[in-house]
């Protein structure tokens, strides 16, 4: 039925197509490995630039934090050292606004305080003090 020497020309054929064919797949996989690595290296860049430009944004987001820190504590300097003169002024003056606290004498002659002026004006306004109280600044 088939020709015996038709099995070792078919065998022949496929031996000698062989290398060629591992030759272009060999080729083939290098190209595609290439491909890979290149496409590897640009995403690679791509991520590099992404973190330096982050790390710049993150440096002048400190930098501003640091400024507007300077900024804030200049203020509450001002802030602080306004009233600090504003009450040696008043002290200076011997203004009573100037005072920390307020004592008094009770009835019984006792020196009582000293007590802030808040809390005198709330006792005064309800009653508890009289008119005539003797007081005097802290």
């Amino acid at each position: 039925m088939f020709d015996p020497s038709l099995w070792s020309r078919l065998d022949r054929s496929k031996a000698e197509a062989a290398p060629e064919d591992a030759e272009s797949q060999l080729e083939a996989s290098r190209r595609k490995n290439a491909t890979e690595a290149a496409a590897a290296r640009a995403k690679l860049r791509q991520e590099k630039d992404r973190l330096a430009a982050a790390a710049a944004a993150s440096q002048a987001q400190q930098a501003l934090l640091a400024s507007a820190k300077v900024a804030e504590m200049a203020l509450a300097r001002g802030a602080v050292e306004a009233p600090s003169r504003q009450l040696a002024a008043l002290t200076a003056s011997r203004d009573l606004r100037a005072a920390i606290g307020w004592y008094y004498v009770d009835a019984s002659g006792i020196k009582q305080g000293p007590f802030p002026s808040h809390q005198m004006r709330d006792w005064f306004a309800a009653g508890y003090l009289p008119r005539d109280l003797r007081v005097a600044p802290a």
